[in-house]
């Protein structure tokens, strides 16, 4: 059985995470940057983040945090809107 209640990488609880976000009134961010939670492997990402929506602090299931999408280079960040999907390719003229 898992038994996760703690960012591995910098050895802290999320019990301490919990009270210096609530002292603090800290997000994601100011935790990670006060603390240096989140920055190292990540895997404490998604927990860190349960815990500031739920209160949990001790988990015993699994949670991925979806990779980020990265566009391939020269792509398009965003898809193309409705007219630009219907455009023709402009013709060169020799």
């Amino acid at each position: 059985m898992l038994y996760i209640d703690r960012c591995v990488c910098v050895g802290c609880p999320f019990t301490e995470l919990k009270k210096l976000a609530r002292e603090q009134s800290l997000d994601f961010d100011g935790l990670a940057r006060s603390t240096g939670c989140g920055d190292g492997c990540g895997l404490c990402r998604p927990y860190i983040k349960a815990m500031l929506r739920t209160g949990q602090t001790v988990f015993t299931e699994l949670i991925c945090e979806p990779e980020p999408v990265r566009p391939e280079p020269g792509r398009p960040t965003k898809p193309p809107s409705a007219s630009q999907r219907h455009q023709r390719p402009v013709e060169e003229v020799a």
